[in-house]
């Protein structure tokens, strides 16, 4: 379109008019070209993603201001849905199950010591960490180190992030039980980590708060902010109406250099403060999906109370079937705003009136495919398989089960993993530390826990899958040790077992039969193969 000056110069010209607008045409065509030959298609913007919003903001920005509401959703699918409460029970039984547990490993060769005192002061240091496991509970509930690990977990999947303060308490316990070590770990819910009323960063420091994390200006956690109470207990009575602005801030590391908060999350994006549910991807199916059962079941229980309906071409009122409440409480004629249906129920019919079947029009053919969908896309969402979020091993043959698990533990080990290096590995450090001060174990002289973080060096072992086929399974696992591509600590690391506490009740068992004259042979192993398996199993 031609502006004032065009037009102007057209006037005074008209041969370098028409070239200016052709010029203008060929550029404006150009921009549209490009517009629509995008090097990205994904890019585009025409009739079909108009309505695609999107957002530059960072990772903080784009969560923070949501993560309540998401969290409080998050909680209310687990609390009031079977799918959801499935899904995250299940999550923390086969990650944690009976303990993710520490296993010493430390590298005499750095250290500068045989082999033979790395092995015993990795045994005290494990045999200490046994010690203190049925007290690592701060709160005193009696929770032992693995049940804490199994709320810890169900507490990260639901709420995107919780929190764990290493605190020291009086071994003798003045009130409550006494303690094998003063070391113990207080659980901190995530809403109890937030920013203070009225502040955006701390004064003294110059630091950022984002969301009760205290930042510096590379972003790294320096300190956090926790409130005295849970926001949630002003909604009861006579609580938390004390504190409802006072804050702890407790440092990110302690001037020894051990964790001061363990903040247990996993960031989706560089820069990211706070974690963000499992669920908050599939919250709005899962809730969507709920909906819809109810609304099923809902009308399955109507159906089958109703089987006739009265018809009553007499009235032309919009009257409903049934009785209706006057104001002194009696029943009356038909007419009832409210009818309460119940199985068997048959309305007695007046003059001219006539029955009529009530079998409303439904496609119930419809109802499975929906809903095999929508658990396909949860399960996705939930980076899981559709067998272990229904419990549905039905529609899925031998071969196909053992592919499902293999992917599941693909992420699973990488959780277990992850929970093992957050949790686990502190807390054996602490235990371990605070054991040699109190003289439970000898180092050598020229070296102390304090002068190098080796002596703790340490793997996690957590739960183990199950054997599918154990006769072919079992097989291959000694065929891999055979041939050098695997061995004895390796495999009973994938079942979740310490390869010397094996070795050592072999011998024992070995050495108890032998004294009482046993003699055992090979155990047979029946060969079968997948489609006997899935013939057994009636599995096409």
């Amino acid at each position: 379109m031609a502006n004032r000056l065009d037009k102007l110069i057209g006037y005074i010209s008209p041969a370098r008019g028409a070239r200016r607008a052709s010029a203008r045409l060929a550029m404006n065509h150009l921009g549209g070209m490009q517009s629509q030959v995008s090097s990205h298609r994904a890019a585009r913007r025409n009739r079909l993603t108009d309505d695609w919003l999107t957002s530059r903001g960072s990772a903080d920005a784009d969560i923070l201001n949501d993560l309540p509401n998401i969290r409080m959703r998050s909680r209310e699918v687990v609390k009031n849905t079977g799918l959801g409460e499935g899904l995250i029970g299940s999550l923390a039984d086969t990650l944690v199950g009976t303990g993710i547990r520490p296993q010493s490993t430390i590298d005499h060769q750095e250290l500068g010591i045989s082999e033979e005192d790395a092995r015993s002061i990795g045994s005290s240091m494990e045999r200490a960490f046994r010690r203190w496991v049925p007290f690592a509970d701060a709160h005193g509930r009696c929770l032992s180190f693995w049940a804490l690990e199994k709320l810890i977990t169900r507490s990260w999947l639901e709420s995107g992030d919780v929190f764990l303060h290493p605190t020291f308490l009086d071994r003798e316990g003045k009130g409550s039980r006494p303690r094998t070590y003063s070391f113990a770990l207080e659980a901190i819910e995530a809403d109890r980590v937030c920013t203070p009323h009225g502040r955006a960063g701390n004064d003294d420091t110059g630091n950022e708060i984002r969301d009760g994390v205290e930042i510096d200006s590379r972003g790294t956690p320096v300190a956090y902010w926790v409130r005295a109470s849970h926001p949630g207990d002003i909604m009861i009575s006579g609580l938390a109406k004390h504190d409802r602005g006072t804050f702890k801030r407790v440092p990110a590391w302690t001037e020894s250099g051990r964790p001061g908060m363990i903040h247990i999350f996993e960031p989706l994006r560089v820069g990211q403060t706070r974690g963000i549910p499992l669920l908050a991807p599939i919250l709005v199916d899962i809730h969507q999906l709920d909906e819809y059962l109810m609304n099923e079941l809902t009308v399955k229980r109507v159906l089958s109370c109703i089987g006739l309906i009265v018809e009553n071409p007499e009235l032309a009122d919009g009257s409903v079937i049934g009785t209706y409440e006057s104001e002194d409480g009696s029943e009356t004629g038909p007419g009832s705003r409210n009818t309460k249906f119940k199985p068997g129920m048959v309305f007695e019919g007046q003059r001219g009136q006539k029955l009529s079947a009530f079998n409303p029009a439904r496609d119930d053919q419809t109802f499975d495919p929906f809903v095999m969908v929508m658990l396909r896309r949860i399960a996705c969402g939930a980076k899981t398989t559709y067998e272990f979020l229904t419990k549905d091993f039905s529609k899925s043959n031998f071969a196909n089960g053992k592919l499902s698990e293999t992917h599941l533990w693909k992420t699973l080990s990488s959780d277990q993993r992850f929970l093992g290096g957050s949790m686990v590995t502190p807390s054996y450090m602490f235990v371990a530390e605070e054991s040699y001060l109190r003289n439970e174990y000898a180092l050598p002289e020229q070296l102390t826990p304090l002068s190098s973080l080796d002596w703790f060096a340490a793997t996690t072992h957590a739960p183990g899958r199950s054997y599918m086929q154990p006769e072919k399974e079992i097989p291959a696992i000694g065929d891999a040790i055979e041939i050098g591509v695997s061995n004895r600590a390796i495999a009973c690391g994938e079942r979740g077992l310490d390869w010397e506490t094996v070795a050592r009740q072999q011998a024992r068992e070995q050495a108890l039969d032998k004294s009482l004259g046993i003699q055992r042979g090979p155990i047979p192993v029946r060969a079968t193969n997948d489609r006997d398996d899935d013939e057994a199993r009636g599995v096409a």
